[in-house]
């Protein structure tokens, strides 16, 4: 049986210039077609208001797998979409996964900016057995690496890390739809 769910949270904030992260493998992508549609939209229509950069994450298995491809293509160009990260975790043999793409240096530092910095927002969209926990994880790993947290001590910026993790999520700046 499938019992839909709706999410009440999980749509675009209001301010147009936040910075959005969104990470969503497989078929999770498919709400961010909605939001990289939806500001295209915004962006034709508002000549007054910036809009905030959008950094897409995407993972599949294969590049036969890949959803939306042409579209993203679009917005990439439209400068809809600034940054896309797009990672094949069964091509070569290493596997790779959206949070070993957040977790190069350049990107981890840009994704802690735009959260800390920026008033930046985060949605996860996909799996929430392993992929959901796997990019939280993530975000802490990248916020004790660059989040110039308070503390000197390891065991401190880890709980300093997770704590600002919570709070995001309670400002409802760090999204999630997982299943």
């Amino acid at each position: 049986s499938i019992f839909p769910k709706p999410t009440e949270e999980f749509h675009l904030p209001e301010d147009l210039s936040q910075p959005l992260i969104l990470v969503g493998p497989g078929t999770g992508v498919a709400p961010f077609h909605g939001f990289l549609s939806h500001r295209a939209a915004q962006q034709q229509s508002s000549n007054q208001q910036r809009l905030g950069p959008m950094e897409l994450f995407f993972g599949c298995r294969t590049s036969h797998d890949e959803l939306f491809s042409t579209e993203i293509s679009q917005f990439q160009s439209e400068g809809v979409l600034t940054h896309y990260h797009q990672v094949h975790s069964r091509v070569g043999n290493e596997e790779k996964y959206v949070q070993h793409a957040m977790l190069r240096e350049e990107t981890g530092r840009r994704l802690v900016q735009s959260v800390t910095r920026e008033n930046g927002c985060v949605y996860i969209c996909g799996d929430g057995n392993h992929m959901g926990k796997d990019v939280q994880e993530a975000f802490v790993t990248l916020l004790i690496r660059y989040g110039a947290l308070k503390v000197e001590d390891d065991e401190e910026k880890e709980a300093a890390a997770r704590s600002y993790l919570e709070t995001l999520k309670l400002e409802k700046r760090f999204l999630l739809d997982i299943w």
